[in-house]
C-alpha cells in the first residue's frame, strides 16, 4: 500500500507540475460552507460549529466549486485545485467512496472544447512520465487480473474518442435523443417516465455499458432537461458539457460555465426539487450575487482516485487509497 501511496504522490506532483507550467494558480479554498451551491441528486454531510453565534450549521463540500467560482469572479484568472470532497448517501462500491480526492480547473476565456484538449494534452503528460511508470511497474500482479503496465499505457495513450449523446443514443439506445426530447417522451415503453429520470436510466443502462473501453471516451452535449451549471448552445437542445470515461468508467465533468445570471435559475430549481423530496434547505440564495463577475470560462472536475485505479489496473477504489471507509467500520 505504500507504493500506491507513492504513486499518488507522483500522480499530485505531476497534476501541479502540468498546471503551473501552463500558468494556472494554484488554490486552497475551505472544504465546509454554511451554504452551498444546491444538486439535488447530491446528498451532504453537514456538521455544526458551536460556540459562534448559538450553532451554525456547515456541510462538507461536494467539490470545491462554491469557492473557486468566487475567486475567479474576483479576477484570479485561471486556476485548479486538488482538494478532499464529501458526498453522503451513496452505496459504497468499487468506485466510490463517501471521502475522495478530486482535481478541478477552471480556464478563464475558455470553452468546453478547449480544456477537452486540455484533458487530452494531461492524459499524454502523465503518460511520458518516465518516474511514474516505473512505479507502477512495481505493483505486483494480482489475482483480479489487473492489466499489465504495458497495456495501461497504451489504453490511455490512444486519441480521445468523442461520442455526441445524440449518437451514442442513436447507436446503443436505437433513438433519435433530439426528436424525442421534443416529443416529450423518450422511452416509448414509459410514455410517463419524466424526460430527466429517462434520460439517466438511458443513459446508465444502454450506453455507459457498451462505451469502448480500450482508449478514453468523451460523451459530449448533454440535453439541457438535466439541471447543470452548464451553458446551453444557443438554438439547441443541448448543454457544452462533456464527461470522459476510461476503461468504461467516468472519470471527469466538464462544462462551458454559464453566467451568473443563469445561476440564480438553477438554484431555484434544484433548491425545489431538494425541498420536494423533503430535505432541508443548503442552498446559498445569494450565491449569483457572489458570482457576478464571473469571467466567461470552462470549469473541469476530475476524481483522482478513479484516475490512480485507470493507471495501476486496479479494480476497486480501495486499492488506490488508505483506509477506505467500509474497511474501517467492518470488524
Amino acid at each position: 500500500m505504500m507504493l500506491m501511496q507513492d504513486i499518488r504522490c507522483c500522480v499530485q506532483d505531476l497534476l501541479r507540475t502540468f498546471f503551473r507550467q501552463r500558468g494556472y494558480r494554484e488554490v486552497e479554498t475551505p472544504s465546509l460552507a454554511p451554504a452551498v451551491i444546491p444538486e439535488a441528486t447530491i446528498q451532504l454531510f453537514e456538521t455544526r460549529c458551536t460556540g459562534y453565534h448559538g450553532s451554525l450549521p456547515l456541510f462538507a463540500l461536494p467539490s470545491p466549486e462554491y469557492y473557486m467560482k468566487q475567486l475567479l469572479a474576483q479576477g484570479s484568472g485561471s486556476i485548479f485545485q486538488i482538494s478532499r470532497c464529501f458526498r453522503n448517501a451513496e452505496v459504497l462500491t468499487r468506485q466510490h467512496n463517501p471521502e475522495f480526492s478530486m482535481l478541478e480547473w477552471y480556464t478563464v476565456d475558455q470553452d468546453y472544447r478547449y480544456n477537452l484538449s486540455l484533458q487530452q494534452d494531461l492524459i499524454r503528460f502523465l503518460c511520458d512520465s518516465r518516474k511514474l511508470w516505473e512505479l507502477i511497474a512495481q505493483l505486483p500482479a494480482s489475482s483480479s487480473g489487473r492489466l499489465l503496465t504495458r497495456e495501461l499505457r497504451q489504453r490511455l495513450q490512444q486519441p480521445i474518442a468523442e461520442f455526441s449523446l445524440q449518437e451514442a443514443f442513436r447507436r446503443w439506445v436505437g433513438i433519435d435523443l433530439a426528436a424525442s426530447l421534443k416529443r416529450g417522451y423518450l422511452d416509448p415503453d414509459r410514455p410517463e417516465e419524466p424526460l430527466e429520470d429517462a434520460f439517466h436510466r438511458l443513459l446508465v443502462d444502454c450506453v455507459e455499458p457498451c462505451i469502448p473501453a480500450d482508449r478514453p471516451v468523451a460523451l459530449i452535449d448533454y440535453p439541457a432537461i438535466v439541471p447543470t451549471t452548464g451553458r446551453q448552445k444557443p438554438g439547441t437542445p443541448w448543454t457544452e458539457r462533456w464527461e470522459l470515461y476510461i476503461g468504461g468508467m467516468e472519470i471527469a465533468n466538464c462544462y462551458t460555465e454559464a453566467p451568473a445570471v443563469e445561476m440564480e435559475k438553477y438554484i431555484a430549481g434544484e433548491s425545489a426539487a431538494i425541498a420536494a423530496a423533503g430535505r432541508q434547505g443548503q442552498a446559498d440564495t445569494g450565491y449569483a450575487d457572489k458570482i457576478r463577475a464571473l469571467p466567461a470560462c470552462s470549469g473541469n472536475a476530475l476524481g483522482i482516485d478513479r484516475l490512480l485505479m485507470q493507471l495501476t489496473g486496479e479494480r476497486s477504489i480501495e486499492g488506490v487509497i488508505l483506509f477506505p471507509l467500509h474497511a474501517t467500520i467492518l470488524p
